[in-house]
């Protein structure tokens, strides 16, 4: 009802010239409002919220800003009797105001004075370019401002993206277009008015990097408010749906956040939809993610003791069963990967692709007096673990799901795994044609109290063997135990006969009395490793790199056994030949099975 040159126009101009004035006088009494008196605050807290209001919902004809916006028109009037609607003179005064009050120490009146400017920045979109460049955006999402500051920035960016989106869509653009009388012809055609409405979006898309590291803030609102601004980016096709899906799956982890771990759940879904392969191409770094959330959000458990896992483990009530859960069964269950094998093997030889060798980093060729044994190990190992525990409790419906994994497992296991056998050797000064035949002096020594002190552990200490090569080649060696175990406990807890695994091949099709496959043991897998070098130094503890060795090659021997091909005897074809098969002789029998093969 303020029309320009109303009576309307002209009481809420005095009044806002009222709460201007207060705001001038008391900008410079403290530095932190807190101490002021409570008359005062709540005072800055009506005059800022006042000016706010005034200046984004109400708009002049000729408040109009220019293309090329004049960022020198942001200062403070002293005379305010020159403060006026037109030209936005009022506006820029309160926006030079607002930030004055934005640099206060305390928290309280950085809030809102930010919420206050972020009334400016819903009706004149081009004044977020000056935000920008003037550092204003930058600041607010930085960690060195509080989490007040930073969880009101995220609700303010909301808040300019629907009030864009309805402005818009509900055609007030338009129409506010036409009701200009200086508009020309050509603009109308070309539909210019909604020039401004890409400018803030623009804006915050620069800033997606920091949106993705914010999903680390221990701060639960901050990241349930994070996530909803995502959800728009998303909708309104701001931000790369690629770079974004790994920290959704990250936010499956926030076990203590139910809300925010539902509304990523729901994102995921709604782009799993309409980009059906997205989730299986980027789950190797969704793991990533999620790892990394994990050991910055939660990196204890209920008891403090250092821990990051995938598993979620919830209480039945009235039976009191415990049932073991991955971060991801929830996104397996709610999208279609579930219900196509393709898809589901893709999504499982991803994962699986973390323990192979080209994924992972080639620590062969690095140079050991420089290269950081601790960074590799903490990050590297845990990384594996976590991936595996995945696979491990991941809720299968089909006896083919563990199969492939198996199968895949063994692959890399025979490549990799034998590969590092023979390094091994070769290091150790064994046989590299058959390196892993019987057990050896250092298997032996791994079962005694003491490994390191042993004499069967003396060839590691003659001086002849590089112990930071033989440190590095654990390291490669624990990766593949936690693979071998990860086989097995598959086989166990499905039942699986070493029949069905050597018959397996990925190409074929589900047996249907093999579909609604379930667990015959509810136990948690254990894909623990030792550590190999200090925590503080690159010194190798030499105990658990005898142990991890030991256990590497058992269970190698143990693979190698298991995935040894199955020869059947096929019985005679011919009905002419009248032998018996208890007549023939034990030899023949062993011919039969396993040929000699002699030159010629």
């Amino acid at each position: 009802e303020a029309s320009q040159g109303s009576i309307h126009e002209k009481k809420l101009l005095k009044l806002s010239i009222q709460f201007y004035s207060y705001l001038l006088k008391t900008k410079d009494t403290c530095a932190d409002l807190m101490k002021a008196k409570k008359s005062v605050r709540d005072n800055v807290r009506r005059a800022l919220s006042a000016l706010g209001s005034v200046c984004r919902f109400y708009e002049c004809d000729d408040a109009i800003d220019r293309q090329n916006l004049d960022f020198n028109n942001f200062g403070i009037i002293s005379d305010v009797s020159k403060l006026e609607f037109a030209k936005n003179s009022l506006s820029n005064a309160c926006f030079a105001i607002f930030m004055e009050y934005l640099q206060k120490e305390d928290e309280a009146t950085k809030v809102l004075a930010l919420r206050a400017m972020n009334g400016i920045f819903i009706s004149r979109p081009r004044v977020v370019l000056a935000a920008e460049q003037m550092g204003i955006i930058s600041a607010t999402l930085s960690d060195d401002a509080s989490a007040g500051v930073q969880l009101e920035s995220l609700k303010c960016w909301r808040d300019i993206l629907l009030a864009e989106e309805k402005r818009i869509e509900s055609g007030a653009a338009k129409a506010k277009m036409a009701a200009k009388k200086n508009i020309t012809v050509s603009k109308k055609i070309s539909g210019d008015q909604d020039g401004d409405a890409c400018i803030s979006g623009s804006v915050l898309t620069n800033h997606a990097t920091r949106l993705y590291e914010m999903t680390l803030i221990s701060d639960d609102k901050i990241r349930y408010h994070l996530v909803d601004l995502i959800g728009h980016l998303l909708r309104q096709g701001l931000i790369n749906p690629m770079e974004t899906v790994p920290y959704l799956l990250a936010l499956q982890g926030d076990v203590k956040c139910p809300q925010t771990r539902s509304l990523a759940l729901k994102l995921l879904v709604s782009e799993g939809e309409k980009r059906p392969d997205m989730l299986r191409q980027r789950i190797a770094a969704g793991i990533k993610a999620a790892f990394n959330f994990q050991r910055n959000v939660y990196p204890r458990d209920e008891n403090g003791m250092p821990r990051v896992t995938a598993l979620i483990q919830n209480r039945i009530e009235g039976t009191g069963k415990i049932v073991t859960q991955t971060l991801f069964d929830s996104v397996w269950v709610e999208s279609s990967l579930c219900n196509k094998k393709a898809q589901r093997q893709g999504l499982y030889k991803q994962i699986i692709g973390l323990f192979e060798k080209e994924v992972s980093s080639d620590i062969t060729n690095l140079d050991t007096k420089t290269c950081d044994l601790k960074r590799h190990e903490v990050d590297k190992l845990p990384l594996l673990l976590f991936a595996s525990q995945i696979l491990a409790h991941l809720p299968y419906n089909s006896l083919s799901d563990p199969l492939f994994i198996i199968y895949h497992s063994s692959c890399i296991c025979a490549l990799d795994g034998n590969e590092i056998l023979v390094r091994f050797a070769a290091l150790l000064g064994n046989d590299i044609c058959d390196p892993n035949v019987e057990e050896d002096e250092l298997e032996q020594a791994a079962k005694l109290k003491d490994p390191k002190e042993s004499k069967q552990a003396a060839i590691l200490f003659n001086g002849n063997i590089d112990s930071q090569k033989f440190g590095h080649l654990c390291v490669e060696a624990s990766m593949m135990i936690i693979l071998l175990k990860l086989k097995n406990f598959l086989r166990n807890s499905y039942g699986i006969s070493e029949t069905r695994i050597s018959e397996y091949l990925p190409s074929e099709k589900d047996k249907l009395f093999e579909k609604g496959v379930s667990k015959l043991d509810e136990s948690l897998f254990d894909g623990s490793v030792e550590s190999i070098f200090e925590d503080s130094k690159s010194d190798i503890d030499w105990d658990a790199a005898i142990r991890t060795y030991a256990t590497f090659r058992v269970l190698m021997r143990e693979g190698s056994a298991d995935d040894a091909p199955i020869h059947v005897q096929q019985s005679p074809t011919k009905r002419g030949s009248k032998r018996k098969r208890d007549e023939i002789d034990i030899e023949q029998t062993e011919d039969i099975i396993s040929p000699k093969v002699s030159p010629p």
